[in-house]
């Protein structure tokens, strides 16, 4: 249950990529401008889902929930980031706008769902019941926001 949260949250960093390099020019202004938001933060979002993966799997050797801890920490904080100057960005058209709030929308589902993930590596060897209910949150969550995310990125095409 965990590794597909893993695999459902790096496909985020994916529709990012391809908002930033596949979304038309001669865009407006304010929609030119959180495509370039998304595509400068690009690079530092992969980097730290990066890091997730590779902690999820030092911890199956392991079984040492505290680097996965971390790793989702600075992948919550990349992401945290990411949704504050894109919400921060200008969107004088109401299709702009409307996908500047589901882009926000999308990135504050993800960074729930990781919470929630948090919490299943946390519980996993105290109390697996729970730590399953804690992956299957997470997996709703990611998936909603995942939606969202990829209907603001369509919409800023």
């Amino acid at each position: 249950m965990i590794s597909s949260v893993k695999a459902r949250s790096a496909l985020a960093a994916f529709a990012l990529l391809a908002c930033a390099l596949l979304a038309p020019a001669g865009a407006s202004a304010s929609r030119a401008s959180i495509r370039a938001t998304l595509k400068k933060d690009l690079p530092t979002i992969l980097k730290v889902e990066g890091h997730v993966v590779s902690a999820e799997g030092e911890y199956a050797s392991s079984h040492n929930p505290a680097g996965v801890e971390a790793a989702i920490d600075r992948s919550v904080a990349a992401l945290t980031a990411l949704k504050q100057r894109v919400a921060a960005q200008p969107a004088a058209r109401p299709k702009v706008r409307t996908a500047r709030g589901k882009i926000v929308k999308g990135l504050a589902g993800i960074i729930l769902g990781y919470g929630h993930l948090k919490s299943a590596f946390a519980d996993k060897a105290s109390d697996p019941a729970t730590a399953k209910s804690e992956a299957a949150s997470a997996l709703v969550a990611v998936k909603a926001g995942k939606k969202d995310l990829n209907e603001g990125v369509r919409l800023l095409r």
